[in-house]
């Protein structure tokens, strides 16, 4: 036990003796005849720590007081779990009473304790911890511990504040070791080594208690039935196998998976068995798994305080979970299938965060939300209807605080059920959201909400509201009212029948304001600022106006001080009816964008702190009467009909930096010269535009849908960095001259007239330009990269793709030796990358594909002692590899394709982790040497190849996880194949994925092939139409997911592992004609069914679907199960299944 250690055990006995000397508990123990217990529990804790504080001082020297500790520790755990019992019983008998009875029998229930069975599975836990009491009481006598006497505690001792540097003066124990380790803390140097020493020590420390189950701990440490804090970081799918090494008497209190994905598979066995057993756990968390329910045995974790299901997949918590009176925490974000919450849950009287946040399906709230007085954080409340939930339910949850939304208040027809509802009184709500559902046409509903709102009247604490669909007319008067002082944010939304707006300009320390969908709004005016408000909007930041469609005008605010004196970003679009002037008086502007007023000329404010403005789709742009045109540095223009920019308009963008000019479809032309001060230009959609001259300072450029574009020069931008053109149809080449020397990156695509990069004359690219990357896309008129022919030396990454009148990367046939990485795709005249490569090129990753000239590869592949992967594919002519087929040991991942004409296979890959080879009919000799044992995944298909690959075996491969055979063994009719009872293919052990594709005759899969599958975890079967049996022993228990498509007729199944039971027995059968195709619902009903049946043992399932001239056949399903409690599941989809069915003739059986 460390210095942690021992702090906790001392506040956890302060918790026990608060429970042990708790009245309540203390009259249920009276009741339960076992106070005597009780009593006697308290007075040995008491003399037990009293030596205590001994005890942790000499842990350090003496291992057997070190044992005694932990034995403690583990006897306080279960105390503290038996007083938790019978608290929670306490609870339970409070909340459902016993019916009244007769006089003999509370006579008789006086004698012998009522709830016999409580208390006599209680008095055996009783008696077991006074046992482990005495023997604790004993061996404290034996170690000699002295009681504490000089009146101070470890509670109250003087400690040094907890830090994480290390005080050389205060340090105590065992002399070398604290120097040795003080002296590594503390050195300077740097390493893995000196930074695992804290995490170490962490872990050896809470070895006893916590466990967090990695590989490196799994080695250093073996799980104790004493853990209770468990933790992980989940994986994609999680099987037994993770938790199988648990003790089965395990007492743990935390089961915390560590998400770093969004979401994960479970193994139905953890919920369902493994957990229940585990009654002793407060904290549960599944956040993230694809889990569709939770078991009914949820209810029997009654020490439980924290539930944790968010982002999972339930439609619903079981009834049970209301019996879990100790629940204090229950999250259900994202639980977007979520269709109700549990009817009891007001049993949960110690509930006190219930978050619902992102649940839209969720219709009502339960009554018994009412209940839940202890509620501080409520995320959602959805106002049902008629008899269900009522607002006026939030009547007692005074506690609560943070963010609450209230939804679907349209259901609220009774004013004083929304006085009930007592907001007003709810002073610790930071933030309120209201929301009625949108496009409303109710008269009742309309004529109710203005009063409806006024008694939802929040405390003037409040710090953020949204109203959403509210139906009014206009607003309460307490909206805008200068008592709510802490306001900063208010977003007003989709208020489609709001005339006018409130005086929000009196809220004194707004910040943020949205106004968006106010489509009735015609004006806004004085009402908006505050007739008698002598200063609106003081600390207003941010203000959007969005989809006004009614807008027409903006008065400004008459008063001597500035409008928004804080404003530093305005935000105006899709106002299409805005006319008139904008605010003059915004002095700290630093953002403003207006987009989609058709009507407006925009006036550009002439601010200091203006950085960002953006124009698009407005009448145009006009300076003030007295202000020169000023563009601020970075600025977006969209103005459909400019033809040209006058010499005013191209002055003001002398300052500009970043210049957006977006769909001027009438625009012809740009000219540098004002371009003094551009670094970054974006022109997009200005399908008039034939000229750009651009300016030297220029360090990126971006050209889009400038289809009139004949000719760009970039030659003289100096500073270009990075350039991106793209579907530029009439530029026949980028630049007059050289590339600019400083140009890194540059991508072209779409450019169906380009003909060449650069006209450089007599000049050569390799002695300026200094590209690095280089990308070419669907520029079908490229002949050659430049005039001169040769590639940049500096070039590292060089992606060419559906180019088809490209014959060559460079007229000499060469590749720069800095070249890392090689794409050529889709450019059929391609004959050559490259003659050879040097000994010191640097190409780590060679890509071809769709070249059907290609016939080998350059010489010199073999010395490359950087290349990773080679992938080649679709290159029909693609003869053989150069070098005697030798490759770099440096190789790890191999890729073929479609290369009909290769013959021979490489040798002499001793590192190479992945292969796959396809569609090569006419390979003779494949991987003669054998096959490198390095591999770990191994996908292969033809029949040339598969007929090698048997004869040399793959269970060779000892380190092989991921293995696909696709087609090329027609004459198999089970898979592995079985000649005599043996196998001819022997699959190796240690696979985890296997995937069998486009095998067309195979009926069953071979149990002998699969019954030393025992890691394998994924199958994936694919357009095997007549498979029909799955193996007859059944599938590994391993297996997580299994997934069939392309069966006869297209039928599918997908299936994930449910429980830890073999399927003992299992058999499909599909006869479905194309003819009569699955519609999409029926097939995931089938799906589901088939998810269903596949869970439980002794299970044989025939489904047959007739054929379209088949009228009399019939569908047909026999099942036998071990567990008959899912037959209404069964039966309600087998019910849906009839009911989507395309053949109303036919007849579905059930027997069970």
């Amino acid at each position: 036990m460390s210095v942690i250690g021992d702090a906790a055990l001392s506040a956890f006995f302060g918790k026990l003796f608060e429970k042990l000397t708790s009245d309540d508990l203390l009259k249920f123990f009276q009741q339960e005849k076992v106070d005597a217990d009780l009593k006697r529990w308290r007075t040995t804790l008491l003399k037990i720590h009293a030596v205590l504080d001994d005890a942790e001082e000499k842990q350090m020297t003496n291992r057997l007081v070190k044992i005694w500790l932990d034995e403690l520790e583990d006897l306080a755990y279960d105390v503290d779990d038996i007083l938790d019992e019978f608290a929670t019983e306490a609870l339970r008998r409070k909340l459902n009473p016993e019916p009244s009875t007769s006089k003999v029998r509370k006579i008789f229930d006086a004698c012998i304790g009522s709830n016999r069975s409580f208390a006599t599975s209680m008095r055996s836990k009783i008696e077991e911890i006074d046992t482990r009491l005495q023997n604790i009481v004993t061996d404290k006598k034996d170690l000699e511990l002295r009681e504490n006497t000089g009146g101070t505690t470890r509670t109250t001792r003087s400690r040094v504040p907890t830090t994480s540097l290390v005080n050389e003066g205060h340090v105590y124990g065992r002399e070398e070791d604290k120097k040795a380790i003080v002296k590594l803390l503390l050195s300077g140097e740097s390493s893995d080594a000196q930074l695992s020493v804290i995490p170490i020590l962490a872990q050896w420390a809470a070895r006893g208690l916590c466990y967090r189950l990695e590989n490196i701990l799994d080695k250093q440490f073996e799980i104790s039935t004493k853990v209770r804090h468990f933790s992980y970081i989940r994986s994609y799918y999680e099987g037994m196998k993770k938790f199988e090494d648990f003790p089965k008497d395990m007492h743990l209190r935390t089961f915390l998976p560590l998400p770093i994905k969004d979401w994960g598979y479970l193994t139905n066995y953890i919920p369902n068995c493994w957990l229940p057993q585990l009654r002793c756990l407060r904290v549960l968390s599944l956040c993230g798994y694809e889990i569709v329910e939770l078991p009914s045995s949820i209810g029997d974790l009654k020490h439980l305080r924290y539930l944790n299901l968010s982002n999972t997949r339930i439609t619903s918590l079981p009834e049970s979970t209301t019996s879990l009176y100790n629940l204090q925490t229950l999250l259900l974000k994202g639980c977007n299938r979520l269709i109700k919450l549990p009817e009891k849950i007001g049993n949960l009287l110690n509930l006190r965060h219930l978050d619902i946040t992102y649940v839209n399906s969720i219709g009502e709230m339960p009554t018994g939300i009412k209940e839940l007085k202890s509620l501080q954080t409520l995320s959602d409340f959805v106002v049902g209807k008629d008899t269900a939930s009522k607002i006026g339910d939030l009547m007692n949850l005074e506690s609560l605080r943070g963010t609450l939304r209230i939804s679907n208040l349209e259901n609220v027809l009774d004013v004083e059920d929304a006085r009930r509802a007592n907001l007003i009184g709810k002073k610790n709500l930071d933030a309120l959201v209201m929301k009625w559902k949108p496009g409303l046409d109710d008269l009742q509903v309309a004529r109710s909400s203005l009063d409806i709102l006024e008694m939802l009247r929040p405390w003037t604490t409040v710090k953020e509201i949204s109203i959403d669909g509210y139906v009014g007319a206009k607003f309460p008067t307490w909206f805008g009212h200068p008592s709510f002082s802490n306001m900063v944010l208010l977003r007003i939304e989709r208020c489609e029948k709001c005339t006018s707006l409130p005086a929000i300009g009196q809220l004194p320390s707004l910040r943020d304001l949205a106004l968006v969908g106010l489509s009735a709004v015609e004006i806004i005016g004085l009402e908006f600022y505050g007739e008698d408000c002598p200063k609106p909007f003081q600390s207003l930041e941010t203000l959007c106006f969005e989809d006004m469609q009614e807008w027409k005008d903006w008065i400004p605010c008459k008063v001597e001080y500035e409008e928004f004196p804080c404003l530093r970003e305005l935000s105006i679009s899709q106002c299409p009816k805005l006319q008139g002037k904008l605010p003059h008086h915004v002095p700290l502007l630093e953002k403003f964008s207006v987009n989609g007023c058709e009507q407006l000329d925009v006036s550009i404010p002439n601010f200091p702190n203006l950085h960002t403005l953006e124009i698009k789709g407005c009448k145009g742009v006009v300076s003030r009467s007295t202000d020169e045109l000023c563009f601020p540095k970075s600025t977006i223009l969209s103005i459909p009909y400019v033809k040209s920019l006058t010499e005013e308009f191209m002055h003001g963008l002398a300052k500009v930096e970043n210049l957006t000019i977006d769909n001027c479809k009438e625009l012809t032309s740009l000219w540098q010269d004002e371009f003094k001060s551009l670094i970054t230009l974006d022109i997009r959609g200005c399908s008039s535009l034939v000229n750009i001259s651009l300016t030297s300072t220029l360090r990126t450029l971006n050209i889009e849908d400038c289809s009139g574009l004949k000719s760009l020069s970039i030659s003289n931008c100096t500073c270009l960095e990075k350039a991106s053109i793209g579907r530029c149809n009439s530029l026949t080449l980028i630049s007059r001259g050289q590339l600019p020397q400083n140009l890194k990156t540059l991508n072209i695509s779409d450019c169906e007239n380009l003909q060449f990069l650069a006209d450089e004359g007599e000049a050569s690219s390799n002695s300026s330009s200094l590209l690095e990357d280089l990308s070419i896309r669907h520029c079908p008129s490229l002949k050659c990269l430049s005039s001169s022919g040769d590639l940049p030396t500096t070039l590292k990454r060089l992606q060419i793709e559906s180019c088809k009148e490209l014959t060559s990367l460079s007229s000499k046939n060469e590749l720069p030796t800095s070249l890392k990485d090689l794409y050529v795709n889709n450019c059929p005249k391609m004959e050559s990358i490259a003659n050879n490569l040097p000994n010191n090129a640097s190409l780590e990753y060679l890509r071809i594909g769709s070249c059907a000239e290609l016939k080998s590869l350059p010489v010199g592949l073999h010395k490359l002692c950087h290349l990773n992967k080679i992938s080649i594919w679709s290159c029909p002519s693609f003869v053989s590899f150069p070098d005697g087929g030798l490759f770099p040991t440096s190789l790890r991942e191999l890729l073929i394709d479609g290369c009909e004409k290769l013959e021979a296979w490489p040798n002499c890959m001793p590192n190479l982790n992945s292969l796959l080879i396809f569609n090569c009919p006419s390979v003779i000799y494949f991987l003669e040497e054998g096959y490198p044992t390095s591999l770990t995944s191994l996908s292969f298909g033809g029949e040339n190849i598969c007929k090698q690959v048997t004869v040399w075996g793959l269970h060779r491969l000892t380190s092989l996880t991921s293995l696909r055979i696709d087609g090329g063994i027609p004459d198999w009719q089970s898979f592995p194949d079985e000649q005599d009872g043996k196998l001819t293919m022997t699959l190796p052990s240690s696979l985890t994925q296997l995937s069998i594709w486009r095998i067309p005759n195979i009926v069953i899969l071979s149990s002998l092939g699969f019954q030393n599958l025992s890691a394998l975890e994924q199958l994936y079967i694919r357009n095997c139409p007549k498979l029909a049996s799955l193996p007859e022993k059944g599938l590994p228990p391993s297996l997580l997911q299994l997934d069939i498509n392309g069966l006869m007729g297209g039928l599918s199944m997908s299936w994930r592992r449910g429980s830890n039971k073999k399927i003992v027995k299992q058999r499909a059968i599909f006869t479905h004609n194309s003819y009569s195709f699955l519609p999409v619902l029926q097939q995931r009903l089938a799906s589901e069914l088939l998810n269903v049946l596949l869970e439980f043992q002794n299970m044989e399932v025939i489904c047959r679907v007739p054929h379209h001239d088949d009228h009399h056949s019939f569908g047909y399903l026999e099942c036998s199960f071990m567990e008959p409690c899912l037959k209404e599941r069964l039966s309600m989809l087998l019910k849906l299944f009839i009911t989507a069915s395309m053949w109303l003739r036919s007849n579905l059986r059930l027997c069970l």
